[in-house]
């Protein structure tokens, strides 16, 4: 995030992150409630943003001979091009 010039003050969003409890219903039985260690909240609008964050550098990251990666929203796609599908799928 640094990385991409966003102030540390928004880095460091954890307050609201933090003491978080669920359940899990199952039909009719409910768990007992548990902390919530990782993760979002369901919903959270943060999800997009880092999401997006952390696939920011995929493209640069996948150095495949004869590929290209598209991207747009949360939809990535690779494409990578061989004379053989079985060689292209090992890459």
């Amino acid at each position: 995030m640094k990385k991409l010039g966003i102030p540390v003050e928004l880095i460091k969003i954890t307050s609201w992150l933090q003491e978080r409890k669920f359940k899990v219903k199952i039909l009719q039985s409910l768990s007992q409630e548990r902390n919530a260690t990782e993760g979002l909240p369901q919903d959270s609008p943060l999800s997009l943003l880092l999401f997006d964050i952390f696939v920011i550098d995929l493209p640069e990251a996948i150095t495949v001979p004869n590929s290209r990666v598209f991207q747009f929203a949360d939809d990535t796609l690779i494409v990578v091009q061989g004379l053989k599908l079985e060689l292209s799928l090992k890459k």
